[in-house]
């Protein structure tokens, strides 16, 4: 499976592009840390990669980014001195960057003449690679939950679901058979992991942290006791596991009773912000589950499933969505970017690849969610992050799988900013699977 770049949400998706982002520093005994840009990010990290990727004669591809960081060495060996060997006393501008390869961990000293040393003492204090992560949630999972069945599941396969911004959110998905493992952080400074477990038929099993010390704690679903709480609980449940579908930016819901007149044993609520509905329908019992219905005024039905009264939220008809972002190209005119904006549909091997040209600003963080309405596919795209006047071209590559073989109407909407922009229609395409 390839290598994606991912912020979804859809199924968690959750892909994310950004420029101009608020840069970080970490206090560390060796080197003093300073700032550094986005940009500089992802400049040393590709050399550090392609350092190490020499170094062990693996593909550049293969290495994933733990951490990284500018620092000021103390001297010109960069915080490794080799025994014996004299060095110049002076201030040496760098970076330290933490890699993992095939289950282990790197750390790569640099100056910002493209010198690299191989560390000698790896901070301890960094978070385990993400591989020795997904074996941790698996023990805990078939010590706890037998009755998932992840015993019969020894191969797992990774994607890297990260967004292009290095300091930011980190995601790793896993699957094997019908399941899939999220494992996620929202910065390359965090020492815990958030994870979810996901069933392709019947959604989410488990939520939960892995903390730094190895430490599994599974996160306690309240079932929803009442329609506000079980409207509150959606809302978050989308907002973190869709923050494609932007409904984290609509400030006000409303609230209204649309029970039909005269009907006894259901209940019929409609919550409305902005240009979304969300509709909860249950029968009145004391823990009920909830049919749900996610609209927009111009996309239409993007979501539907149940809230079911353990806490579980269960799509209708899920939709595995993988994205890979390119770079913010400004180097075209206004005109061009008009000219060259568009959408291209493929089918191979009964997966679904669109190819997006997009014409946006460039100080954005995009987001994109996928929803299934019956034969209609629709992809949701938000801006996350900031508006400004600049404009970019951004290529997008969109892979959607676990799709039954059919005919499908694809629909690409964004891209969404409250309350600045809302949805349009950006393409649409038919394509078959056989």
């Amino acid at each position: 499976m390839k290598s994606v770049w991912w912020y979804l949400l859809s199924a968690v998706l959750g892909l994310a592009l950004a420029t101009g982002c608020a840069p970080g520093a970490q206090v560390d005994k060796l080197g003093t840390p300073t700032e550094m840009s986005d940009q500089a990010m992802l400049a040393v990290v590709d050399a550090a990669a392609a350092e190490l990727a020499k170094r062990l004669a693996v593909d550049p591809k293969l290495i994933t980014v733990l951490s990284v960081e500018a620092v000021e060495w103390p001297d010109a060996s960069l915080g490794a001195p080799e025994p014996g060997k004299l060095y110049a006393q002076v201030i040496t501008p760098g970076y330290r960057i933490v890699l993992e390869a095939d289950g282990k961990m790197y750390e790569l000293h640099g100056d910002e003449r493209g010198r690299f040393v191989m560390a000698r003492d790896a901070n301890p204090s960094v978070r385990p690679a993400p591989q020795r992560t997904l074996q941790a949630l698996l023990d805990y999972l078939m010590a706890n939950h037998p009755g998932l069945g992840l015993d019969q599941h020894t191969e797992w396969v990774r994607e890297d679901a990260s967004p292009p911004v290095v300091g930011g959110f980190q995601s790793w998905v896993w699957q094997s058979g019908l399941w899939s493992v999220e494992v996620s952080r929202p910065t390359l400074k965090s020492t815990s992991y958030e994870a979810v477990l996901t069933h392709v038929q019947d959604g989410v099993a488990w939520r939960g942290t892995l903390q730094a010390d190895g430490q599994v704690i599974p996160r306690e679903e309240p079932a929803p006791s009442d329609p506000e709480h079980a409207f509150r609980f959606l809302l978050n449940y989308f907002s973190e596991t869709y923050p494609g579908l932007g409904l984290a930016q609509q400030p006000d819901w409303v609230h209204e009773d649309i029970t039909p007149p005269g009907l006894t044993g259901v209940l019929t609520r409609i919550w409305r912000g902005g240009d979304w509905s969300l509709v909860m329908s249950s029968p009145v019992v004391a823990q009920p589950d909830y049919a749900v219905l996610l609209t927009h005024s111009r996309a239409g039905t993007v979501w539907s499933g149940t809230l079911q009264a353990n806490g579980q939220v269960v799509a209708e008809q899920p939709v595995l969505l993988s994205v890979e972002v390119g770079p913010c190209d400004q180097t075209m005119s206004p005109d061009e970017l008009a000219a060259w904006a568009g959408v291209d549909f493929d089918v191979r091997d009964g997966l679904i690849y669109i190819t997006q040209r997009l014409n946006y600003v460039c100080c954005a963080e995009l987001a994109l969610a996928a929803g299934h309405d019956g034969a209609v596919i629709k992809i949701v795209e938000t801006n996350v992050g900031q508006v400004c006047r600049c404009m970019c071209g951004y290529e997008l590559s969109v892979e959607l799988n676990g799709l039954q073989p059919g005919t499908y109407t694809v629909e690409i909407w964004g891209v969404q900013y409250v309350p600045m922009h809302p949805l349009e229609l950006l393409g649409s395409g038919e394509v078959t699977i056989e």
